[in-house]
Formats: structure tokens, C-alpha cells, sequence
């Protein structure tokens, strides 16, 4: 069976990784993700936003 297309929304190198993270584990908090990505406060909201823009 051939890969699917990755979708858009994953092409983001720190959306990706967000999902990585909440793949492995039941739950995160926002100061675990962001020691984990190594993101700034910022730029972690923005981006966990659109993922949550996305779900709904």
C-alpha cells in the first residue's frame, strides 16, 4: 500500500512534534511541551492552536 500525502498541517517541524509528543503520552501540559520542543511560549501557542483549530 503506497504512503498517504502527509497532511498540510503536519509540514510545520513544531506541529509535527507537538503531535509526537500527545501521540506517546495520555496527556501533556503546556510547560512539558514546550521544555520538550524546545519552543518559545509564543510560538507553542500559535502552532497548538491551529492543531486545535484543526480537530474541531
Amino acid at each position: 500500500m503506497p504512503f498517504q500525502p502527509l497532511d498540510p498541517l503536519l509540514h510545520s517541524e513544531l506541529r509535527l512534534a507537538v503531535m509526537s509528543l500527545l501521540i506517546s503520552t495520555s496527556e501533556a501540559e503546556f510547560p512539558y511541551i514546550k521544555e520538550q520542543t524546545g519552543a518559545t511560549a509564543g510560538n507553542l501557542s500559535v502552532q497548538i492552536d491551529k492543531l486545535s483549530a484543526a480537530a474541531t
